[in-house]
């Protein structure tokens, strides 16, 4: 029977009968609360050929985690990130580093040079500590 299907795929059958065109019109959609889940192995199946299970594999290989800052997935959906250019899959990314590297437009020069200003400032700052850190105690 076509409704168990439907129900274990997590779908919602609509059956409208139109009589003056005498028509039966049947929609298929997802049901509400999964649609979401639906939506994102659906996109990484077609956007880039990956199954559930492929995904469910690379969560396990990268720990349950972001692939750059290491943060874990806790109650979030990973972002499949992509190459813009060449639409390539990269990885799984949570969304502040899957937004970071597109707002730097994949340009590796200007990322590098972003660590490197970070690195600077960091440097700058554990400095001055260390002068703060040689005052006498009465100055503090």
């Amino acid at each position: 029977s076509l409704v168990p299907m439907l129900h274990w795929m997590n779908l919602k059958l609509t059956i409208t009968w139109i009589p003056s065109l005498t028509i039966l019109h049947l929609n298929v959609t997802v049901a509400s609360k999964n649609r979401n889940e639906y939506q994102y192995y659906w996109r990484a199946k077609k956007m880039y050929g990956l199954t559930k299970d492929q995904l469910n594999e690379m969560l396990v290989e990268q720990d349950n985690r972001c692939k750059i800052c290491r943060d874990p997935f806790i109650g979030k959906r990973p972002c499949l990130d992509h190459c813009h250019s060449r639409g390539v899959f990269r990885g799984l990314l949570c969304d502040s580093c899957n937004k970071g590297l597109g707002d730097f437009k994949d340009n590796i020069q200007s990322l590098l040079r972003a660590a490197d200003y970070l690195n600077e400032s960091l440097s700058e700052t554990t400095q001055s500590k260390k002068k703060v850190d040689t005052c006498p105690d009465y100055i503090r």
